[in-house]
């Protein structure tokens, strides 16, 4: 074997007893600060060993600007990171919470001995599917009929999917995995905790002064974004193939948008209020049970 394919199989090998250590150890806690505005805190996967997924609504302040990326930290169990750069789709839509998915790019590899990659879903996660939500307190999930989320007006059957959530989200929980175990038991990433939104009959006000979710939750469709993550892959200096279970097909065929340091967003056509009830939190997740992103590839 050449030397480059043995240093390949030893740092897949080390991978694997990473996450065979620490199965959760993907998961990764994101703050962001800003000298004007309110910081954020939120929550992404490691999907590659320089790329976090997350919330397009992660990487934006309350006034629509981008965080300077030299003031994100990615913390992965014990261990720090610092991100070089910021990507979010073309299509996003921040006030309707349209093709809400972002990436960040690290400035450095993480050592397969801190944490390991989660591979990204292959099948589709249809209604029924058992899932679990890695926010802060992880929670268990399961897909539930769109018909209960199709009345809200930010819902979108394409790319999105309606999910029960047996536990409350809170702030600081938006990017949270969306996590399914395979046959083997080994956990795969079907989304990221997006926003939130409560059904009419589940007690708005009283989980609005909890400033937490309280049943059905909303995600991304994942294999909606398997190119487009791919792309931001690429960025990273990776390649498609780098990242287990992803394909190259995808809905939502959007190009990379970059966050420069000082680049205020436009503001969308649409003047209609963001979401029902939202709440007085420091990010997009201010609105009550939570929208994610799901099954990150075919």
């Amino acid at each position: 074997m050449r030397l480059g394919g043995w240093c390949a199989a030893a740092a897949a090998a080390a991978a694997a007893a990473a996450a065979a250590a620490n199965p959760g150890a993907f998961v990764a806690r994101i703050e962001s600060v800003d000298p004007a505005h309110a910081g954020k805190r939120c929550r992404g996967a490691l999907v590659h060993e320089r790329v976090i997924v997350t919330t397009a609504n992660c990487l934006i302040t309350d006034a629509l600007t981008w965080f300077d990326p030299r003031r994100i930290t990615v913390a992965l169990g014990n261990a720090t990171a610092g991100v070089r750069r910021a990507l979010l789709p073309d299509g996003y839509e921040h006030d309707r919470f349209r093709h809400n998915v972002g990436a960040l790019v690290l400035s450095a590899p993480v050592p397969p001995g801190v944490a390991a990659p989660v591979a990204l879903s292959s099948d589709p996660v249809a209604q029924g599917t058992q899932l679990t939500v890695a926010g802060r307190s992880p929670a268990h999930a399961s897909v539930v009929d769109a018909a209960q989320c199709a009345h809200f007006r930010a819902f979108d059957r394409a790319t999105q999917a309606c999910v029960a959530v047996g536990a409350p989200l809170c702030p600081g929980d938006e990017g949270a995995p969306l996590v399914v175990h395979t046959a083997a038991g080994a956990p795969a990433l079907a989304g990221v905790a997006s926003y939130a939104a409560l059904l009419p009959s589940d007690g708005a006000a009283a989980a609005a002064a909890a400033q937490c979710s309280a049943r059905v939750a909303y995600f991304e469709i994942g294999s909606a974004w398997a190119a487009w993550l791919a792309r931001a892959v690429a960025e990273a200096g990776g390649r498609a193939s780098d990242i287990s279970g992803a394909g190259t097909a995808g809905a939502a065929d959007d190009g990379l948008v970059e966050g420069p340091l000082s680049l205020s967003l436009p503001p969308t056509a649409s003047a209609a209020p963001p979401l029902p009830l939202p709440l007085p939190l420091p990010l997009p997740l201010a609105l009550v049970p939570m929208m994610m992103m799901m099954s990150l590839a075919r």
